[in-house]
């Protein structure tokens, strides 16, 4: 493991390890490439990272992920530039209300859109109708 005075770089770690981690976190980064799976697809970890409120940095300009997080205000693209990924972390230790909304977004998307519990129940809840039905 890799750490300077505000950054750690876990490397490879084990699920107590990442929930430590996620919860001592603000922001989580994915660098994602430009290909039609990132593009088109949301990755496992933005959601990861949304389940603990943490805001998402994506390196996308474009495609599901990109959507998401533009309307829903839980992280930002930074369009896979370096510079305006250090100007949106700067803002965001300099504002940290702009960081506590960034966050109560991620974590509200994570349960509107992620969360398990939540759409098992609503599946149960339609399959219990399309029972009842007949």
């Amino acid at each position: 493991m890799f750490k300077t005075n505000n950054c750690i770089f876990g490397g490879w770690v084990d699920a107590a390890q990442i929930n430590t981690l996620l919860t001592l976190s603000d922001v989580g980064i994915v660098p994602y490439v430009d290909t039609p799976n990132f593009v088109n697809n949301i990755p496992n970890k933005p959601p990861e990272y949304m389940s603990e409120g943490l805001v998402i940095a994506n390196s996308l300009s474009h495609g599901k992920l990109h959507e998401m997080l533009a309307e829903e205000g839980g992280g930002f693209s930074y369009n896979n530039n370096p510079d305006l990924l250090a100007e949106k972390l700067q803002l965001m230790g300099e504002d940290k209300q702009v960081l506590v909304e960034m966050k109560i977004n991620s974590k509200e998307l994570f349960k509107k859109s992620f969360d398990g519990n939540e759409h098992y129940d609503r599946l149960v809840s339609h399959v219990e109708d399309i029972i009842g039905r007949y």
